[in-house]
């Protein structure tokens, strides 16, 4: 057993700043809480600096039952894919332009079925607030309107 850690960033085991930069891929959303379990422990120590690991144990079990995970402050960025059970309070959905949605390889009916699908996960991750942007053209001056025909039993007009 070594010397006792100081009491910077994650009881020392960290330094302060470095848990700010998220993994890429996979190993993000484990990230994610394990930062916001280490921060949980930071703001306890703080508010409570007697606070003993049974304390901590005893929040988080608490936390749990009452279905309150620790969060993080912060900005995710998520593919459509990996959004799928995920939900926060702000979704932001840029580019919903043709040839980005539904991506310019979806050609049969059940891709462009499938990227509408991804679309409906990605409009449902939204707790309270929702943002679309889009525009008429891909690039200034070009066409606007759909490259291809909308897929058979799919009714276009209003």
């Amino acid at each position: 057993m070594g010397p006792p850690r100081s009491r910077g960033g994650l009881g020392g085991i960290v330094p302060p700043g470095q848990h700010s930069v998220a993994p890429p891929g996979d190993s993000r959303a484990r990230w994610e809480s394990l930062t916001a379990i280490a921060q949980l422990a930071d703001d306890m120590h703080a508010a409570h600096p007697e606070a003993t690991l049974a304390d901590f144990s005893a929040e988080l079990t608490q936390r749990a039952e009452l279905g309150h995970a620790p969060a993080v402050d912060g900005v995710t960025l998520a593919s459509m894919h990996a959004a799928k059970g995920l939900e926060w309070d702000a979704v932001l959905l840029p580019g919903l332009v043709e040839g980005l949605m539904p991506i310019v390889h979806a050609r049969t009916a059940g891709a462009i079925e499938e990227e509408r699908r991804l679309l409906y996960v990605a409009v449902t991750r939204a707790r309270e607030h929702l943002h679309l942007s889009w525009s008429p053209a891909r690039a200034p001056g070009a066409a606007s309107g759909r490259a291809r025909g909308a897929p058979q039993g799919t009714r276009r007009g209003g």
